[in-house]
């Protein structure tokens, strides 16, 4: 049976009350849900990417109260280190937003529970759904009507690029173009399998995983990487999965982070003996995504983890489903 994965859960404060009956009409509710994100996928650089189904949730509560007042609850994973001040990503997304559009004034007062399923710093977007999570917020305090030629361009120059932000809003598996003309991205419906993602207990900084990375390639690497990425989009149109571990190779980034990732050739081998598809690292890792048919999933997971085991590094498996519909909204 797959692993249950639950974090501990503590009581979380109940939001702020209002005593005056005007500030309850004009407070506004939210929640929004962001899916985890994988990237790459071995030689899609910067524009492969794929939303799953895990996700984190925000609460949002916002009002017009004469007297500011500012509170973050966050639970789950990033609980004990992620900050509850202005220096909190989600915050500093929404605050943006309504800077843009002139409203940061005529809100002063907001309550934010996060609730995050995403392992942070683990290359599975958490960053990404941050950001998302907070323009999002915002454009529902705002009441402005979701645009995804607003949002998009307005979340990859937040996160830096597309792979991850992408998908995390549109769902599915995308590839993306990023350009001085804007971004373009198509959507692929996701393959019929699962995804496995082993998440070791240690942390991969992306500014420290882009930074290893060398300023010149070789042009066979280059070339190497085009073949492999054509033939991973070929294998999930043609639905001929089995040339997903061929395609999943990549000369660009991953020979270099794998300095980053201590034992990553051996647990991608692990996973790929075990019954997966294909497997690479995800995004900046240290996570590793394994492409599976579902009757294998389980047997790759715990591969995977046994493989880091081995080296004295303890881990966790997931097993999860493509998210097809992307970032939600909802209104309470």
């Amino acid at each position: 049976m797959q692993p249950v994965l639950r974090n501990k859960r503590r009581k979380i404060a109940p939001p702020p009350t209002y005593a005056s009956g005007v500030d309850e009409i004009m407070r506004k509710y939210f929640k929004v849900k962001i899916p985890a994100t994988i990237s790459n996928l071995g030689p899609g650089f910067d524009c492969y990417g794929a939303a799953l189904s895990l996700y984190n949730e925000i609460d949002i509560i916002a009002g017009k109260k004469k007297k500011a007042s500012f509170k973050i609850d966050i639970e789950g994973e990033g609980e004990d280190k992620l900050p509850r001040n202005e220096n909190n990503i989600v915050w500093k997304a929404i605050k943006r937003v309504l800077d843009i559009y002139g409203k940061r004034k005529s809100f002063n007062n907001f309550y934010l529970k996060i609730v995050n399923s995403i392992p942070i710093a683990s290359g599975l977007g958490s960053s990404a759904a941050a950001r998302l999570g907070g323009i999002l917020a915002a454009y529902g305090i705002i009441g402005r009507r979701i645009n995804f030629d607003e949002i998009l361009p307005l979340a990859v120059k937040m996160e830096g690029h597309p792979d991850n932000a992408v998908p995390a809003l549109a769902g599915g598996l995308c590839i993306s173009i990023l350009n001085k003309k804007g971004i373009k991205y198509i959507k692929l419906n996701p393959p019929k399998m699962k995804v496995v993602l082993c998440v070791p207990y240690f942390e991969v900084s992306t500014e420290k995983a882009r930074k290893i990375l060398p300023k010149k390639v070789l042009l066979q690497d280059a070339v190497f990487n085009i073949s492999h990425s054509a033939i991973i989009l070929a294998a999930i149109i043609k639905k001929n999965y089995e040339m997903l571990g061929m395609g999943m190779k990549d000369k660009l980034h991953q020979p270099y982070r794998k300095k980053l990732v201590p034992g990553l050739e051996r647990v991608i081998s692990s996973a790929e003996k075990a019954g997966a598809y294909g497997s690479s690292l995800s995004g900046a890792g240290p996570s590793v995504l394994s492409f599976c048919p579902i009757n294998k999933a389980e047997k790759v997971g715990k591969s995977m983890m046994q493989t880091w085991k081995k080296m004295r590094i303890n881990s966790r498996y997931f097993i999860l489903d493509f998210d097809s519909q992307g970032a939600k909204i909802f209104k309470r």
